[in-house]
């Protein structure tokens, strides 16, 4: 179990609300900044998240670790940018 699960099964039930709630803004926030729009409720960091490409409407579903890694995004318009530079 990594740090973070520790943490945060050791917290009162009401700051475990409230840190989920920040970690779920968080990613929101991140998405949005990547170009993505989530489609469903966030579970959790490792797990893929149904979102909507604000760029060209494609449906995909990175994980959050990857967007925030710098690997997930939208993959029609990565490949789409690939194009252009060669």
């Amino acid at each position: 179990m990594g740090k973070y699960y520790k943490s945060f099964k050791n917290q009162p039930k009401r700051q475990k609300i409230e840190l989920a709630n920040s970690r779920e803004a968080e990613a929101i926030l991140l998405f949005m900044e990547a170009g993505l729009m989530p489609q469903e409720a966030y579970v959790k960091r490792g797990q893929k998240w149904k979102s909507k490409c604000m760029v060209c409407g494609a449906i995909v579903s990175p994980r959050v670790a990857d967007v925030l890694g710098g690997i997930g995004g939208c993959r029609p318009c990565f490949i789409e940018r690939q194009k252009k530079t060669i």
